[in-house]
């Protein structure tokens, strides 16, 4: 082999090799460059390149049997043998790789600093330029409506989202700086954003100021700046977030060359009490806390009192009574999930194309009514009319986890997050995926992906603390449930599971709230029954659930779980 190489660099056919694709690629970017000029079709490149890779061959072959000397190209028989003369022609040779590679370099960095702007995408694909609209600062007498100033934001976001070439990061993803200390390129580095929007909003009695400006952060140059006043009604509102919108995308259409516009957006209602209270609505219900909750679903619900014809609020509506049913709220879901039926079908009777509100009934129809295949067609309904609604997939996600169907569940959950790689919702819906999977491992890896980002610390703690207890390391368990009941307020369903394995770790003494893992079996079992009956979801994955394994052989636990329509899960799922 080594006598083959030395051969090889003795004939040239190395050095005629590398001169030969050299002058290929020249070739293919110069027709890159003329193609499109002379109106020739794109499939002619495609054919040179062909032609240019099947020529390698003769190249090799003519290289192997000829040898470039002073006297031009000769048979390799016929050269002579002296050392001085084969080393005149190698010289002659290593000219000619020098002066073609020299030619290519060249022709690159001006196609890289001259015909291309630093701005600008190369010919022929599509801009991409990133931007980030960092959460508005609330200014004036009123600073305390900074409610309202989320709702300016949210639709600018939802503004600049429809033009084509932008890529703007998501709401979750910006909303940790909204009391930044960090400079605004630390913040485009984090974000990987090449533009950043900033702005305020300022009220004086009747009337708002819109204030934003947008930054390119790689020349920290001010693109554009804009202010809009105007008196408070929902139309000049409206109004003012729809110019807002349009002039930065025509700002980055100027500088970037982006391609699309921003649509007119439809009024959501024209009664500004309503819209306030609905903005006050998705203020508290995005806190989550029970206090706020409460807020959340008092606000919607005079939304939609003065006025009926509220699509959006009724579709919040429906999301608050839904949320007040779980761990996080004040009703059994048994009391709670009716109400979230109704607001949701009176949605979708005011507005059918409000997926988020099918995907809803569909979740419900299946952790309520335990019509699991009635929930999954509702689901697939919603998917195939939105699918990149973050909602909607991780509802999907949850149904499909507790039919059984782990695989479909992972790979919808896991290809959302992928696509929203900043957002840490999505990593943590799938480290509960990989939990119904029994794949405590894998799932810890995407709830430290999640925390790493930003992530609710409580909720992501307790679900580590249960994948450590899957894994039977207990002690590490108490140490992460431990910090979710305090992240938490000692939640009673965080302190059940810090019970659990406490008494895993041998500590009783700490252990006397959670049954199952003490060993009373009955006991248990009767307080699982009751919580079917008062239709806590958290007993749709019973069956995969690492604190109840000790019950999977118990009868009462598989007639429980055939009786929802689950009895798939009395066998555990294998690891996929």
């Amino acid at each position: 082999m080594k006598h083959f190489i030395e051969e090889l660099r003795r004939r040239g056919v190395l050095r005629a090799g590398l001169v030969y694709l050299a002058s290929a690629w020249l070739v293919v970017q110069v027709l890159e460059t003329l193609v499109p000029i002379f109106g020739l079709p794109e499939t002619s490149i495609r054919w040179v390149v062909i032609a240019l890779g099947l020529g390698l061959i003769p190249v090799v072959t003519l290289s192997w049997t000829f040898e470039w000397t002073i006297h031009g190209l000769r048979k390799d028989t016929e050269v002579s043998r002296d050392p001085v003369t084969r080393a005149a022609g190698k010289r002659r040779f290593d000219r000619l790789v020098i002066a073609v590679a020299a030619v290519a370099l060249g022709y690159l960095a001006i196609d890289r600093f001259v015909l291309q702007s630093p701005h600008e995408p190369a010919s022929g694909s599509p801009a991409s330029v990133a931007v980030a609209v960092l959460p508005f600062q609330t200014l004036g007498a009123e600073a305390g409506r900074e409610y309202f100033t989320d709702g300016v934001h949210e639709e600018l976001l939802a503004q600049l989202t429809q033009v084509q070439s932008l890529a703007v990061r998501s709401r979750t993803s910006v909303m940790p700086y909204r009391r930044r200390t960090q400079s605004l390129g630390e913040i485009a580095h984090a974000l990987a954003a090449d533009m950043i929007v900033e702005g305020s909003v300022r009220h004086a009695g009747q009337r708002v100021r819109v204030t934003a400006q947008l930054i390119d952060t790689r020349t920290d140059q001010h693109l554009w700046t804009g202010s809009f006043d105007a008196e408070l009604t929902v139309q000049n509102l409206f109004d003012i977030q729809a110019q807002a919108a349009r002039e930065i995308a025509g700002a980055l259409e100027t500088k970037l060359s982006t391609v699309g516009r921003v649509a007119s957006a439809d009024l959501p209602t024209r009664n500004l009490e309503a819209y306030d209270h609905f903005l006050l609505g998705k203020y508290h219900y995005r806190r989550s806390r029970v206090d706020d909750l409460r807020l959340s679903v008092e606000h919607l619900e005079s939304a939609v009192a003065l006025d009926p014809g509220f699509a959006e609020a009724w579709d919040w509506l429906a999301f608050a009574h839904s949320h007040s049913g779980t761990s996080n709220g004040w009703l059994l879901p048994k009391d709670a999930y009716p109400k979230a039926q109704a607001a949701a079908l009176r949605a979708l009777e005011l507005d059918p194309t409000r997926t988020e509100s099918r995907a809803l009934l569909g979740y419900l129809r299946g952790v309520y009514d335990w019509d699991w295949p009635g929930a999954l067609a509702e689901l697939d309904r919603a998917v195939a009319l939105s699918p990149d609604t973050s909602g909607t997939i991780w509802s999907y996600g949850y149904v499909l986890s507790i039919m059984g169907r782990h695989k479909d569940a992972l790979k919808i959950a896991a290809g959302f997050a992928d696509s929203n790689p900043d957002d840490p919702r999505g990593h943590a819906e799938v480290a509960y995926r990989l939990m119904d999977a029994g794949r405590y491992q894998d799932a810890l890896a995407r709830i430290h992906r999640a925390l790493s980002l930003g992530g609710e610390p409580g909720p992501l703690h307790d679900l580590a603390g249960v994948a450590l207890i899957g894994l039977g390391r207990y002690g590490a368990a108490v140490d992460r449930l431990e910090q979710a009941a305090g992240f938490q307020g000692r939640a009673h369903d965080v302190l059940g599971r810090l019970g659990f394995a406490y008494a895993r770790s041998d500590r009783l003494d700490s252990a006397r709230e959670v049954l199952a893992g003490l060993g009373e079996t009955d006991a248990a079992m009767t307080q699982l029954e009751r919580a079917a009956d008062e239709r806590q979801r958290e007993v749709c994955i019973a069956g995969y659930s690492p604190l109840l394994a000790d019950l999977r052989a118990e009868p009462r636990f598989r007639a429980l779980l055939a009786r929802m329509g689950l009895a798939h899960q009395a066998v555990k799922s294998s690891a996929l």
